[in-house]
């Protein structure tokens, strides 16, 4: 089984490899470090999609109609089927990209912050130190069974944040019909990260460093934030 994490901090010129559709939604950021952080996203997924491919990074087709109920807020994976699925997270200076052959994904990166007990009762978290890496974990779960947040957290049910990552119960709308496997990412002093495969063969998430890929495609297409 193959996973790869690529690791990124907020780039600008790279607008330029998102699809006409990507760029328009682009106009809807008021925040600019917010917009940088989705843009560097978007143009990592196309351009190790493209590569996979064999097409140019504008030419990957990208869907995000929901599997289950054709919604149009759906986990973004390709138009067509190709045995190749992908998560995006980001959050402070971070942006992570995982990529999984044979099995769906789900990434998240976290900036550690100070949370309120309340809110970390509701998410079935622990409060303190070990809420933000829970709270990860829970988080590459959902994405990769493509709920999102549409599932309470509190369905998942995982193992104490200073245990290795493991699935322990999930009452969502509907069984999962699938194991569930994590593996925690370092991301750095002040950061939690994780990620999640729908599968229960091994693997191993093999880091890569996205930043020389992406500032090699630099095409000097900067970004700017509305109004």
């Amino acid at each position: 089984m193959r996973c790869e994490v690529w690791w990124a901090r907020p780039v600008d010129g790279v607008a330029g490899l998102l699809d006409p559709d990507e760029r328009a939604r682009c106009a809807r950021f008021r925040d600019r470090d917010a917009l940088l952080r989705h843009v560097t996203g978007r143009a990592l997924v196309r351009l190790r999609l493209g590569r996979e491919l064999g097409v140019a990074p504008t030419g990957v087709r990208l869907t995000t109609s929901c599997s289950r109920c054709g919604c149009a807020n759906g986990k973004p994976r390709l138009a067509e089927p190709h045995g190749v699925h992908f998560s995006v997270s980001h959050s402070g200076d971070r942006v992570v990209v995982a990529f999984a052959w044979g099995a769906e994904v789900g990434v998240d990166v976290e900036e550690v912050r100070p949370v309120d007990p309340r809110v970390a009762e509701l998410a079935g978290c622990p409060a303190g130190p070990g809420f933000t890496l829970a709270w990860a974990r829970k988080e590459a779960v959902l994405k990769a069974t493509g709920h999102g947040l549409s599932v309470p957290p509190g369905s998942v049910r995982l193992s104490a944040p200073d245990e290795p990552p493991r699935l322990l119960g999930w009452s969502g709308p509907e069984p999962l019909g699938t194991p569930v496997t994590l593996h925690d990412l370092d991301a750095g002093p002040g950061y939690a990260s994780s990620v999640a495969l729908l599968t229960d063969r091994p693997w191993t998430p093999e880091p890569l460093d996205a930043v020389p890929l992406l500032l090699a495609h630099d095409d000097g297409t900067r970004c700017d934030v509305s109004g």
